[in-house]
């Protein structure tokens, strides 16, 4: 099955080129630090304490649920009815 593009990589593995001066031992080290870091997995993200509020935020979803709040069927009908109005006036072509 043909993708459009290549799908394998091209790319051929090179030789390391050994870091001057920096000894095989410091590189053996910084490999098993690398290695450990692997092991352990992504480091766990810091979690939001109770006492920690983020007042724009609680002040915005204050003013998101009063807008809700003051929302009701006969105001929601009246905008679907001007809604409808502005369509058909769009359809008739005036």
């Amino acid at each position: 099955m043909s993708l459009g593009w290549l799908t394998e990589s091209s790319l051929i593995p090179k030789e390391p080129k050994p870091i001057e001066g920096v000894g095989t031992a410091s590189l053996l080290r910084l490999q098993a630090a690398v290695y450990e870091r692997e092991r352990r997995g992504p480091a766990a993200k810091r979690r939001r304490r109770e006492d920690e509020r983020n007042e724009g935020v609680e002040a915005r979803d204050a003013g998101d649920q009063a807008a809700l709040a003051r929302r009701s069927a006969s105001s929601v009908a009246a905008a679907l009815q001007e809604k409808a109005r502005r369509y058909e006036s769009i359809v008739s072509g005036c």
